[in-house]
């Protein structure tokens, strides 16, 4: 999975995008994703920026992303 080849057999389009930025630590993948909240999750996530985090707007995915992301 290091190259994020098993990310293309998930058929859900967020989780896919999720999967590849992750995988392969390229943030451009987040932007693809749907999802607002996911979104910036992700970028929060592949970036290690909090900042993103404060924009999401569901309280608990926020309140997990600070805790994610240090």
């Amino acid at each position: 999975m290091a190259t994020g080849s098993s990310c293309h057999s998930i058929k859900d389009w967020d989780a896919r995008h999720r999967c590849l930025a992750e995988v392969r630590g390229n943030y451009s993948y987040c932007y693809a994703i749907r999802d607002h909240d996911g979104r910036k999750l992700c970028l929060a996530k592949t970036k290690r920026q909090r900042g993103y985090c404060h924009s999401i707007r569901d309280e608990s995915e926020r309140k997990r992303c600070l805790v994610i992301v240090h």
